[in-house]
């Protein structure tokens, strides 16, 4: 039995970086959202817009730096777990797309700016070498033998 060999493709790397871009985003919001949620269960009413904002200004920068890496790291090793031909340098391409749209929207280039985009291109290579740490660490059997 001759197993096919697969490389991801480059739509593949391209929707893993922007999942995880978009679900960096989709968390901040939900974390915003939970805490005007409980403002407003605790006012009985509508909640303070202040405070909100204020929360907002204060976790959003934070989570927004953390959040990219660990979805890029995330993606990167889903989408690349089971392409037993993909390069490692695929990982890379999965975080520059997710930080991509930090560095454009922020356009600064300074290190506090440039730091968390490296450590998202960096986590995103990381996806990649624990994908290929896992297809190595599982022998190759074929679905349909047994051990037995």
């Amino acid at each position: 039995m001759s197993t096919t060999t697969r490389r991801a493709s480059w739509l593949t790397l391209l929707l893993a970086g922007l999942a995880s871009m978009l679900a960096s985003f989709f968390c901040v919001f939900l974390v915003v959202f939970v805490y005007a949620l409980a403002l407003a269960f605790q006012a009985r009413g509508a909640p303070d817009p202040q405070a909100i904002q204020s929360f907002a200004n204060r976790i959003a920068p934070l989570l927004s730096d953390i959040l990219p890496s660990l979805f890029a790291l995330a993606f990167s090793f889903l989408a690349l777990r089971r392409r037993p031909q993909s390069p490692l340098w695929y990982g890379l391409i999965i975080g520059l797309v997710a930080a991509l749209p930090s560095l454009i929207l922020s356009g600064q280039f300074d290190i506090p700016t440039l730091l968390p985009i490296a450590i998202t291109v960096a986590a995103g290579f990381l996806g990649a070498v624990l994908a290929v740490q896992t297809r190595n660490a599982r022998p190759n059997v074929p679905p349909n033998q047994t051990g037995a």
